[in-house]
């Protein structure tokens, strides 16, 4: 298990460097959709209960990690968080970048779930920690680095326009109870209720940073140029966070005694909290017109979480500085810094925030279609978007399933649309474990990767729908 200061170094340079992405739904993995034993599926729509009534294991009962990008392998993921050796100098790093570079995590785990089968209906109770980061990055960055490093730090009249980055990260804890009954031989409704935990939120938007500057390039000052050495830089960002989990240090910039105007120079790991409370819904229904064919639906994390103002800060960096002959050096320490993450050039303030904040859940919109040719087999397609900020995200998963028995359901599927229909997923679930992937690891350059691992006990007899 990672260590707790490690994770925190890792968001951080999530964040406050300037930013990142991945899609993926946060509940289940597709693959699970059609699987009648699976509990995992009741995830994506809390209408699918599974066969059995379970009891997940606690903390390893469901274990669901996801990483995707539409330009960066894994490799090249785990480069950027960590800062390892320049890779912004690498060829085959800079021949993938694209304009809008994107990264998507999301991991999350179950802490104990279970369900069973009560007359006519399904009750299920879950307990869960679930993590998101959704980011973008101007291809302008990774140049800025590029240049800088390569022509070793000089100033001959280059500019650099960094702008529209943004980031967002959201960790809380979910409670959910949730409770499933078909209606008929055609109908089955479903719903969850959660109660949200609240610890943990940010969102960093960078609409600008502009640096332009012609200097000394030995460091010697010609006399007679005086008037034409300068630079500068402007900057225009806004962070808003609600954390318990991370505390902001300061510099020990004199602003005029104000302790609410304090300029951020780092982020450390605080202790954790729970930083605001709030609720969602999961809603979702399965309709037969014919007995081999299902219809189903679901909408999923229709809800928001309000953050208490004790944990609530905004940052705004809105600022023009100047450089000449004088004091260009102090520019040469701002620009000359190697990490991707530059407090002295962000230049982010502190701001008094006397209120309260609210955030939304990113809400996922699922719609699946199976034809059951024999009891044991069938195919499927399912459709997913999620309303991910700054991005939606959406999958198409084609699937075949066989499912004879309840003890053992092989799903071999194909998504399309995040991995460019350059990966298969697989899902397997023997007696109490099943392991699954939509997007099979298929070596460090690949840009679109998840699992999700589980251990069921399950409750009850098998009780079919009617």
């Amino acid at each position: 298990m990672i260590k707790r200061k490690i994770q925190l170094q890792r968001i951080t340079t999530f964040l406050l460097y300037l930013i990142l992405v991945v899609p993926i739904s946060a509940q289940s993995i597709h693959s699970t959709y059609f699987m009648e034993a699976a509990p995992a599926r009741i995830n994506l729509n809390p209408a699918l209960y599974p066969t059995n009534g379970f009891f997940n294991i606690p903390v390893i009962g469901s274990v669901n990690a996801s990483v995707s990008s539409n330009t960066f392998g894994v490799n090249d993921i785990v480069d950027l968080f960590q800062n390892n050796d320049e890779f912004y100098m690498k060829d085959r790093f800079r021949n993938n970048l694209k304009d809008i570079n994107k990264i998507n995590t999301s991991v999350n785990a179950d802490i104990i779930s279970f369900g069973w089968h009560k007359g006519k209906g399904f009750w299920s109770i879950n307990t869960g920690v679930r993590t998101d980061i959704h980011a973008n990055i101007d291809r302008s960055l990774f140049d800025y680095l590029y240049d800088i490093e390569k022509n070793h730090h000089n100033w001959t009249g280059q500019t650099y326009d960094m702008k529209d980055a943004e980031a967002r990260i959201n960790l809380y804890t979910e409670v959910g109870i949730g409770y499933a009954r078909q209606i008929n031989k055609r109908w089955t409704l479903g719903a969850k209720l959660k109660f949200l935990l609240g610890m943990g939120n940010a969102h960093l938007k960078i609409n600008n940073i502009h640096v332009e500057g012609y200097l000394p390039t030995d460091g010697t000052i010609d006399p007679t140029k005086y008037k034409d050495y300068y630079a500068k830089i402007v900057t225009d960002a806004t962070l808003e966070s609600s954390l318990k989990g991370l505390d902001l240090e300061y510099s020990n910039k004199d602003d005029g005694g104000d302790k609410y105007h304090k300029y951020i120079s780092d982020i450390k790991a605080g202790s954790f909290g729970i930083g605001g409370y709030g609720t969602a819904v999961d809603l979702g229904f399965t309709f037969r017109p014919i007995s081999n064919i299902m219809l189903s639906a679901s909408v999923l994390d229709l809800g928001f979480i309000n953050w208490n103002k004790g944990c609530t800060k905004t940052a705004i960096s809105k600022s023009t500085k100047t450089y000449d002959y004088t004091n260009y050096q102090d520019f040469e320490s701002i620009t000359s810094g190697k990490d991707v993450v530059n407090y002295k050039m962000l230049d982010l303030r502190t701001e008094d925030t006397s209120k309260s904040r609210s955030t939304s859940l990113a809400s996922t919109i699922v719609v699946g279609a199976e034809c059951a040719f024999v009891k044991q087999f069938s195919l499927g397609v399912l459709y997913t978007t999620r309303n991910t900020q700054p991005n939606h995200l959406s999958e198409t998963t084609f699937s075949a399933n066989f499912r004879p028995n309840s003890w053992f359901n092989l799903t071999g599927s194909y998504s399309m649309i995040q991995s460019l229909g350059n990966s298969f997923g697989v899902g397997l679930k023997i007696g109490i474990l099943f392991l699954g992937t939509d997007y099979m690891f298929l070596g460090n350059n690949s840009k679109c990767a998840n699992a999700q691992i589980g251990i069921s006990i399950p409750i009850g007899k098998s009780k079919s729908k009617i």
